[in-house]
């Protein structure tokens, strides 16, 4: 037996002592822009640094995750793939830079929250009363202090512009613990730190709409218009029209592409309208199918004024409403087709844990439409506003309710024995928007 295991066992020994093939690497260069970063290698948890961009170094083929780090810059997670080829093989990354804003954290005279643990979407950054540089954009603060509720507050930090809170949490006393739901904030007013983010929770995320780089609102619009014309001498084929509560669909977006800087301030914005099955009658009782739409697309330019965001903007804008020919004659119907282009200030201002807005606009009107066509030396100008109101109900979402009117006047130089007579017409379109707008 010992014999014949004797083969077996030199040809054992001499795989053993036979070295291991090592692993093949290829060289690569991992570059970013700019330079400076740490490179660490490996997957989240196992990542080992292994020095600074450039780096140079050797690499099993296969795919590698990569994770490049630079104060002031976010940080870059990305996979790589090393063939097995002889050249340089090279990776290179552009880093973003970070901007930040500040985070101030305020403690008022009786509160229990100093030496509180403030913690930011998750992590602690420090304790209360205290200042703290995070990321623009929205975030979750908790200010916590043991043995009791924590302060939860939904925020929107900006460049330059610190966002402030109130360390709610108040002092218990031996004779009752006072109600951790309602606090005096600096104005001595109440205060509530449950879950939700209360009333000063509420207000950030109202301004977060505000800030917003894209807003999309969606709603129902019921819409009115009040024509008619003018003037001591009228012809019998001039018809007036009046509509309420006519029901339409309404979306509307806003979009910033530019993150900072002067320009990050600058958006395209668009909104439309469109009559669901509206059926209009004339003064003969026969019912007309009628075609109501609207739409403006422009430009708008945001920026902050004493705590309120102010806006500017030119929009080109059209406003339609048709009847059917075959039931009311073309000649006669009382037709909106305005083209116009629009020049609009607004504004926004946060109010508790709610926001108001409101804007005014001048609409030069570049086409009357069909109507004013039918007179002589017609001309048109037109005015429109809005105000309304917007509740946050949830992050990045809020209802909203808004009322919009639009005038326009029409002057006509028609003389008597032309085929339609008046000094002029006015057209009053208004209507209540109710509906709800997400944004990020």
């Amino acid at each position: 037996m010992v014999r014949r295991w004797c083969p077996l066992v030199a040809a054992a020994l001499c795989c053993a002592a036979t070295p291991a093939r090592a692993q093949r690497t290829y060289r690569v260069v991992i570059d970013s822009s700019p330079r400076g970063a740490t490179v660490a290698i490996g997957a989240e948890g196992e990542a080992e640094e292994v020095g600074t961009t450039p780096y140079r170094g050797r690499l099993p083929a296969g795919e590698h995750v990569v994770t490049l780090s630079k104060r002031g810059y976010r940080s870059h997670t990305t996979t790589i793939r090393v063939r097995k080829q002889r050249r340089v093989q090279r990776f290179k990354v552009q880093l973003s830079e970070l901007v930040t804003g500040t985070v101030v954290v305020d403690v008022p005279a009786g509160s229990a929250a100093v030496g509180a643990d403030v913690v930011v979407d998750g992590e602690a950054v420090g304790t209360a009363p205290g200042e703290f540089e995070v990321e623009v954009g929205p975030h979750v603060v908790e200010i916590v202090v043991r043995g009791q509720p924590k302060q939860e507050e939904w925020i929107e930090v900006t460049e330059g512009e610190p966002t402030r809170i109130a360390a709610a949490i108040a002092a218990r006393t031996r004779e009752a613990d006072i109600d951790v739901d309602a606090h005096a904030d600096k104005a001595g007013g109440k205060r509530r730190t449950d879950r939700d983010g209360g009333r000063g929770g509420a207000a950030a995320r109202s301004r977060g709409a505000a800030r917003a780089q894209w807003l999309a609102e969606a709603g129902m619009t019921f819409a009115g218009r009040h024509f008619g014309y003018g003037g001591a001498m009228q012809t019998p084929n001039l018809r007036p029209y009046d509509a309420d509560f006519v029901p339409a669909v309404h979306v509307a977006v806003e979009l910033y592409p530019v993150g900072r800087g002067f320009l990050r301030g600058l958006g395209a914005v668009g909104r439309y309208d469109r009559a669901i099955a509206v059926t209009s009658e004339t003064s003969e009782g026969v019912p007309v199918d009628t075609a109501w739409t609207q739409f403006a697309a422009g430009a708008r330019y945001r920026t902050r004024v004493s705590g309120a965001t102010v806006g500017v903007g030119a929009a080109y804008g059209q406003i339609d409403v048709s009847f059917d020919p075959a039931a009311l004659p073309a000649d006669e119907a009382p037709s909106a087709g305005y083209k116009f282009v629009e020049f609009a200030v607004d504004g926004r201002a946060d109010v508790g844990g709610v926001a108001l807005f409101g804007g005014v606009a001048g609409l030069w009107v570049v086409d009357a439409g069909p109507t004013a066509a039918r007179f002589r030396g017609a001309s048109a100008f037109g005015a429109a506003a809005h105000a309304g109101v917007a509740v946050p109900v949830a992050p990045h979402l809020e209802a909203r309710a808004s009322v919009r009117y639009d005038r326009f006047a029409l002057t006509f130089a028609a003389e008597p024995g032309d085929t339609h007579v008046a000094d002029g017409a006015t057209d009053h379109l208004y209507g209540l928007l109710l509906g709800a707008a997400f944004y990020y």
